[in-house]
């Protein structure tokens, strides 16, 4: 009796995901926000850029062309935030990247997406 259950935990812990590994079936993802809130100037500014496959944990966010209002910045985890300073329109593009890790540890690529932004401090 004790071997058997010594023998389905061992085989339980073999079977089990190790806890640094993660994936995702997801291979057409897609940025999501349609459009960004106005900000007001020196008004802090927080807000949430969204894509389809859900999660943060395999998604990477990053400004690929233009350029946000001074004082605001773009997080990897795709949050905009920060206290802008000036007022105007501020055109920019963001990029997605969306990766998989297999059983082996080996991270590839699943996707990727950008999309053009118009963010407007108002005085």
């Amino acid at each position: 009796m004790v071997f058997a259950v010594s023998v389905a935990i061992g085989l339980a812990m073999a079977l089990a995901h190790p806890g640094c590994t993660w994936s995702t079936n997801c291979t057409n993802g897609r940025i999501t926000t349609e459009s960004l809130p106005d900000a007001t100037v020196r008004h802090a500014y927080s807000f949430q850029l969204t894509q389809s496959c859900g999660g943060r944990d395999a998604a990477s966010w990053g400004l690929a062309d233009g350029a946000l209002p001074p004082g605001v910045t773009l997080s990897w985890d795709g949050y905009l935030s920060g206290t802008p300073t000036a007022t105007g329109s501020f055109f920019f593009i963001v990029s997605l990247s969306l990766s998989s890790r297999d059983w082996g540890a080996t991270t590839y690529s699943v996707g990727s997406d950008g999309r053009a932004y118009t963010l407007t401090v108002r005085p």
